[in-house]
């Protein structure tokens, strides 16, 4: 039954209705406005989104903005909504010259990746951060209080199977990104869904 499910969120329009409905909007609003807080503290002329899906955070960025993501479909969909660059790209092997970016985002792709990949993708995305650039990385986490049946249930039907508690999060953050680089953590929690955003600072 999740095979079909996952299957059907290849489709870019169910994509983007399942994602306005799982928590409703209020969880989506709270992620742009997060995202907000973080991006006012930083100074970037360009950004590169990976995993950006059909472009739903695009307009929470300034600069020129550049949004790649593995499924064609969804790439499709973003170019369609006008502004910005949209390219089909791995993830763990981005086609774009070392140090190219002021600003490297990624929101809501990590709990769909195993270790292995993350580690790549980790490493793609500190190469192409300029020197004195910042990374940003936002995802969902597994409930930190057991009470929170409702969020334990959707992180399982979830289609990402590497969603993690905060500990675990940040560990797996510190380690990619150990000294010289900085990295400050803020948690969500907009019930019935909890969430992260990392900061690192690339020297």
């Amino acid at each position: 039954m999740l095979r079909y499910v996952y299957r059907l969120l290849e489709d870019p329009r169910v994509y983007e209705f399942v994602q306005m409905l799982l928590g409703g909007r209020r969880v989506f609003r709270a992620v742009r406005e997060s995202l907000s807080v973080e991006l006012a503290h930083i100074r970037y002329g360009n950004v590169l989104e990976v995993g950006c899906g059909t472009g739903l955070t695009k307009d929470c960025f300034s600069g020129d903005y550049t949004g790649v993501d593995i499924n064609p479909e969804y790439i499709r969909m973003g170019s369609g909504k006008g502004g910005g660059t949209f390219l089909v790209a791995d993830a763990t092997s981005l086609p774009f010259e070392t140090a190219s970016y002021d600003l490297v985002v990624t929101v809501g792709v990590l709990h769909h990746l195993d270790e292995h990949e993350r580690r790549k993708m980790f490493g793609e995305m500190q190469r192409v951060c300029r020197p004195g650039g910042h990374i940003l990385i936002a995802d969902g986490l597994v409930p930190s209080s057991r009470m929170n049946l409702l969020g334990y249930i959707m992180a399982k039907l979830d289609r990402g199977r590497y969603k993690m508690r905060i500990e675990g999060f940040q560990g797996m953050v510190r380690e990619a990104y150990p000294g010289p680089f900085s990295v400050k953590f803020e948690r969500y929690n907009v019930f019935p869904l909890e969430f992260v955003v990392a900061v690192v600072g690339n020297g």
